[in-house]
C-alpha cells in the first residue's frame, strides 16, 4: 500500500516539496541525467520539472569497497573494518561500500 501510494504521488507530480541530498559537486547530475529520450534527433527536447525543490549537497564521498580513488583495485575486507582510517559498511542493496570522507569532515 505504502509503495503504491508513494508511486502515484511521483508519477501525478502532487507529493509535498522534498529536497535531493547529494555529495557536493554533484547537484546538477538529475538535471544532466543521460542522453536517452524517445526522439533522437528532435533539437526541442522539453524535460518535465524535477520532483525536488532544493537540493542540499554534503560534504561525504564513498565509493564500491574494491575501488578507492585509485583505479586499481584493492583487497576485500571484512564488514564494518577500518582499514587506513576508512570504514567499509554494508549498503542498502547488499553491497559493500568504503567511506572515504565522513558526513561533516
Amino acid at each position: 500500500m505504502g509503495t503504491t501510494v508513494a508511486t502515484n504521488a511521483l508519477l501525478e507530480r502532487s507529493a509535498e516539496p522534498c529536497a535531493l541530498v547529494v555529495s557536493k559537486g554533484h547537484a546538477d547530475l538529475l538535471r544532466i541525467g543521460d542522453q536517452t529520450r524517445p526522439r533522437l534527433f528532435d533539437l526541442n527536447i522539453r524535460r518535465a520539472a524535477p520532483l525536488f525543490s532544493e537540493v542540499l549537497e554534503i560534504n561525504e564521498r564513498v565509493t564500491p569497497e574494491e575501488y578507492t580513488e585509485d583505479p586499481s583495485p584493492k583487497a576485500a575486507v571484512e564488514l564494518d573494518a577500518m582499514v587506513d582510517d576508512v570504514r567499509v559498511v554494508k549498503g542498502v542493496g547488499g553491497e559493500l561500500i568504503r567511506i572515504l570522507k565522513p558526513i561533516g569532515k
